[in-house]
């Protein structure tokens, strides 16, 4: 009997709130002089800069030599950034229920392939001349599996 009696008084709370918000809106006073600013057009864009193209960065990472590991490290570091920028960007607002069997598939290749360039990347802390090329042929991999993965995730549909 208490619990029928609870959920009558919540009942009738909830109705009594509801009414309380549908009221009339106030109309404002007839006295008061109504004073309009002029709308500003926002700032114009600065068109973005291109990003390079997998075959374009493929190509630069082949390029480095072992004496150049520093400035390779560097690259490394700027496209793993990138990437995690990107990655972000894309699951901004992004609910796998709501979304295309394709396109989920596509996040989570997506997500993957960035996890695998960066811990490919944290294998350049102890990189040798003997490692190199292994290194680096691994790490263009990577790179071109998460511009795969990025086409695709663009290409699905939400």
């Amino acid at each position: 009997m208490k619990t029928l009696r609870l959920a009558f008084f919540l009942s009738a709370a909830i109705l009594a709130v509801v009414a309380c918000s549908k009221a009339a809106p106030a109309q404002p006073d007839a006295t008061l002089p109504v004073v309009v600013a002029p709308v500003q057009a926002p700032a114009p864009v600065p068109p973005a800069t291109p990003a390079p193209t997998s075959t374009e960065t493929s190509d630069k990472l082949k390029a480095y030599t072992f004496e150049q590991r520093a400035e390779f490290k560097g690259f490394v570091n700027e496209l793993t950034a990138q990437s995690d920028a990107v990655v972000t960007k894309l699951n901004m607002g992004y609910n796998s229920m709501l979304v295309t069997p394709a396109r989920r598939t596509a996040m989570e290749n997506l997500t993957k392939a960035a996890a695998d360039f960066k811990t490919q990347a944290h294998a350049l802390d102890n990189v040798s001349a003997d490692t190199w090329d292994s290194v680096k042929s691994a790490l263009v991999n990577c790179w071109q599996n998460f511009a795969g993965a990025l086409t695709k995730v663009r290409e699905s549909k939400n």
